[in-house]
Formats: structure tokens, C-alpha cells, sequence
């Protein structure tokens, strides 16, 4: 005979959300993307910078160098008239879904809505300079000898540490943190 199993909401869904908890993460992810509005603005208002100039920060390995970049990662559509109103659009998208998901992980532990309060501060400080200069600031310039990374700013910093972090937890957390939760929500544990 087939055994049916029920599961309940908790473990289907996860936890509640949290509105204060959401809520501080949302400032959180404000003051990360002031932060990287400030460091922008620095590199804009830097009159050398803007000429070309480099700043040597780690000899050999880190300057700082003004680039403005109108496409994605690497200039991807950078050469496309078009290509800045599609970023955009992409931009706003993503806030919008990584806003969502964090008020909805806001019950989670504590390292899931911090990251997904990384990913949505880089994409908002990135949608920022796409709304209002049609292209980003980057100005963190990386190298080793003869190898050059491409340039990119500290949202960019921000979106990738936080896709690497949510990817990881979803891999090898998510499920885990699933199964506590229903396990607490049964025995009326009172969540972390």
C-alpha cells in the first residue's frame, strides 16, 4: 500500500515573514547602496580620475580607473543603441523580484535575507546609474602581470558575492533550513 504524505505549509513554504526583520534588511540594502552611490560619486567628482588617470592603490595588482560602462559585465551589449533600455529593464525586473524575495525570506536565518539584501543593493546601485547617466560607474581596476580583469564598481562586488553566497545556501542550506522549521513549527518551537 502507498503511503501518502501531507506536508504542511511551513514545509512547503518555509517560515513566515518577518515585517520588522524585513524591514531592517530593506535599510540594510539602502545604506549598501549609498555606500556605493558615495564611492561613485567620489570617482565623478575626482577630476584626475575622470581625465584618465589611474590611482596605484597595491602596486602590480589594484588601481583605481575610471570607466563608464553603457552594456553588462564585460560591455556586454554596450555596442547596441538599444542595449541600455534593455539592461535597464532587467535591472528594474530583478529589484523587484530580489525585493519581493527578501520580504518573503525575511523569517529565514539570518544569512539568507542578508545575502539576497547584497544581490538587491548592487542591482539597485547599478539601476541607478543606468536611470540617470545611461550607463555605470566602475572604477575598481584589477591585474596581475599582464592578465586584466574588467573594471566594475562596488554594486557589481555586491550582486557577486551575493549569487555566489544565495547559491551555495540553496544548494547545501535550503533544504536543511526546510526541515528544521517544520520540525519547530511541530513541536511549537519558537523560531530563531
Amino acid at each position: 500500500m502507498k503511503k501518502t504524505v501531507i506536508k504542511t505549509e511551513t514545509e512547503v513554504k518555509g517560515p513566515a515573514i518577518r515585517p520588522l526583520r524585513a524591514f531592517l534588511f530593506i535599510v540594510f540594502a539602502a545604506a549598501l547602496v549609498a555606500l556605493d552611490r558615495m564611492s561613485k560619486y567620489w570617482v565623478l567628482a575626482h577630476d584626475g580620475l575622470r581625465s584618465g588617470e589611474s590611482i596605484e592603490i597595491i602596486p602590480g595588482f589594484f588601481n583605481l580607473s575610471y570607466t563608464f560602462n553603457t552594456g553588462a559585465a564585460w560591455s556586454l551589449l554596450a555596442d547596441k543603441s538599444w542595449g541600455i533600455y534593455v539592461l535597464t529593464a532587467i535591472s528594474a525586473v530583478a529589484a523587484i523580484a530580489f525585493l519581493i524575495l527578501l520580504i518573503r525570506r525575511s523569517g529565514w536565518p539570518f544569512i539568507i535575507p542578508f545575502t539576497i539584501s547584497l544581490i538587491l543593493a548592487g542591482t539597485v546601485g547599478n539601476l541607478i546609474d543606468r536611470l540617470f547617466l545611461h550607463g555605470v560607474v566602475d572604477f575598481l581596476d584589477f591585474y596581475y602581470g599582464s592578465r586584466h580583469f574588467p573594471t566594475f564598481n562596488l554594486a557589481d562586488s555586491l550582486i557577486v558575492v551575493g549569487i555566489i553566497l544565495l547559491l551555495l545556501l540553496m544548494i547545501f542550506y535550503e533544504p536543511k533550513f526546510k526541515e528544521r522549521y517544520a520540525v519547530e513549527q511541530k513541536h511549537k518551537v519558537r523560531p530563531i
